[in-house]
């Protein structure tokens, strides 16, 4: 009876390390677990078209990492008032020459600020939500419906 126990522990074991042992090559980018770069949403965006302010391609839903270079004029959470939105660029350290624009990207949850921490130049964020490419030279989130998924 016991090296049934110490055999079902054993497999048990072994199971829990190969499962855990996840391929990072399988972890589709753009996704949660594996977040694009700033240059790997800025290369998703660079062929969408852009006919008018109410016809242009978008992405389908994407998390992206980076790290706040530039608030945007009056563009932190706090002095957005009312509107509850924020705009700010991020870049990824490795690749900070590849910039997204984040406009108007929602709180936590998809919800309008309406307190908590606030963003700073030097954050690191995680942004959910649809890119696009603004008139052809301008890579960024699309306004209101993306959101800041983390902060730090």
């Amino acid at each position: 009876m016991k090296r049934l126990i110490y055999l079902s522990m054993a497999a048990l074991l072994a199971f829990c390390a190969l499962s855990c042992n996840k391929d990072d090559s399988q972890v589709k980018p753009g996704s949660i677990a594996r977040p694009y770069t700033t240059e790997e949403a800025v290369k998703a965006v660079s062929n969408l078209t852009w006919t008018s302010n109410t016809e242009y391609e978008t992405t389908d839903v994407v998390f992206v990492r980076g790290k706040i270079t530039k608030v945007a004029d009056s563009g932190n959470y706090k002095a957005s008032g009312s509107f509850g939105n924020a705009s700010f660029y991020i870049a990824s350290d490795e690749t900070p020459a590849y910039v997204l624009f984040c406009y108007r990207i929602l709180y936590f949850k998809n919800q309008k600020y309406t307190g908590g921490p606030d963003i700073q130049e030097g954050d690191t964020v995680v942004v959910c939500g649809k890119l696009l490419n603004y008139k052809q030279n301008t890579p960024e989130t699309e306004a209101l419906t993306s959101y800041l998924f983390a902060l730090n």
